[in-house]
């Protein structure tokens, strides 16, 4: 599994007629820091809401949880993005997520156990895009 999540292309939509943003797990990215510098953020968190515990639901199902995470964002915080991972292997459908803007360690945690997310994706401002696992993932801890 680890192998599929790093072999990913996440994308992020900027919104407003501006070009998405690819991220890759353990590289830089340009664009990314300067769309969040223009932002006045310092970070963002993809997380999904398919796949729960990476197994594979039908579209339906994934469509559902991913209108439920959007309605929960829409209520509960103000900067968020769309977003999608697009899986380099051919055997694993795209996954509709959502970039959120300075996203509070803990808040993210309690995001991803509530969809049973075993990873999100997090950008530091002049880091590279970083995967981390979540408590949920077998025999890992959560790193900071």
């Amino acid at each position: 599994m680890r192998v599929a999540y790093r072999a990913t292309r996440y994308r992020v939509f900027p919104g407003h007629a501006q070009a998405p943003i690819d991220l890759r797990i353990d590289q830089a990215s340009a664009a990314m820091d300067a769309w969040l510098r223009a932002r006045g953020a310092r970070s963002g968190t993809l997380i999904s809401a398919c796949n729960p515990r990476s197994v594979a639901l039908p579209p339906a199902e994934n469509a559902r949880r991913t209108r439920d995470f959007e309605a929960l964002l829409r209520r509960q915080f103000r900067r968020w993005r769309h977003a999608t991972g697009l899986p380099d292997a051919a055997d694993w459908s795209p996954e509709a997520g959502f970039f959120i803007l300075d996203l509070p360690w803990a808040q993210a945690l309690r995001l991803a156990n509530q969809f049973e997310q075993y990873a999100l994706v997090q950008h530091r401002l002049g880091r590279v895009s970083e995967l981390v696992f979540t408590p949920l993932y077998p025999g890992v801890q959560a790193q900071a």
